[in-house]
């Protein structure tokens, strides 16, 4: 999964996903090593292979900051979703939708980021209306 995700990802994440499949590789390897007889003198290379992997999990984890920013995760959830979401920031600018969201209001595009929802719906009156019931922000 890590290596498929790799093709989308932006540099600083290929190397965040090259370092944690690595950390999972060394394990397994060692562990292939010693069961096939392979390792010298028949040592279990289990416990060396572990430090090596906690080695590339943690910089992994602290100079790429692997739990700060999960963006496969949040590709994975926020386009899976069966339902149209918008993200407005306070001042009702838009953030961020998934691609759900485009079928309901068809004006979105990536140049919408950053617009306010009501210039991007001001032709759908029926999603307007609901949109003023529902927040008390909207102005």
């Amino acid at each position: 999964m890590l290596l498929i995700e790799i093709k989308k990802a932006q540099l600083r994440f290929k190397i965040q996903l090259l370092l944690m499949a690595f950390g999972l590789l060394v394990p397994m390897v060692a562990n292939y090593c010693y069961l096939n007889r392979i390792s010298s003198y028949g040592i279990d290379l289990g416990p060396i292979s572990m430090s090596i992997s906690f080695l590339f999990h943690g910089i992994a984890l602290f100079m790429f900051q692997m739990f700060n920013v999960a963006p496969i995760a949040r590709d994975r959830v926020f386009e899976s979703l069966e339902e149209g979401v918008i993200v407005l920031n306070q001042q009702t600018h838009i953030v961020d939708y998934n691609q759900k969201m485009t079928s309901i209001i068809p004006a979105l595009s990536k140049c919408s980021v950053g617009t306010s929802v009501r210039q991007i719906v001001r032709d759908n009156v029926d999603l307007l209306c609901i949109m003023k019931e529902k927040t008390v922000t909207i102005k």
